[in-house]
């Protein structure tokens, strides 16, 4: 719906534009809040915008019937293929981490971030 959900999608605006903050933007709440139409309309935003490059994004749900959108170890190694897609140099960099220690995709999520982002 227009007009709602401003605030939120301003922050993630002035999120995508200051390269001094974190590279990823974790958008998380109660389910039924907006989640979704949020992360639809950034997407848009992204299209619509060449400027914009939306690495990747994931869904996680509870109540899902697929192991992968219920386990959280999911979500970065899920990310790390998704950049490495846009762009080669980011793909040979994650090729060489995951020849080094392939079992990463099944360490604690902190590993995966210092190790595959």
């Amino acid at each position: 719906m227009v007009g709602t959900r401003v605030q939120v999608l301003q922050e993630i605006k002035d999120w995508i534009k200051d390269f001094d903050l974190p590279s990823i933007f974790w958008l998380a709440g109660m389910a039924g809040s907006g989640k979704t139409t949020i992360a639809t309309t950034v997407s848009s935003l992204a299209s619509d915008d060449p400027a914009i490059i939306l690495g990747g994004s994931f869904f996680c749900s509870r109540s899902a019937g697929l192991q992968a959108q219920r386990d959280v170890r999911c979500i970065i190694p899920t990310l790390a293929r998704l950049l490495a897609r846009q762009s080669i140099e980011f793909g040979y960099a994650l090729a060489d981490e995951l020849t080094r220690d392939p079992e990463v995709l099944h360490k604690q999520v902190r590993i995966q971030v210092e190790t595959l982002l």
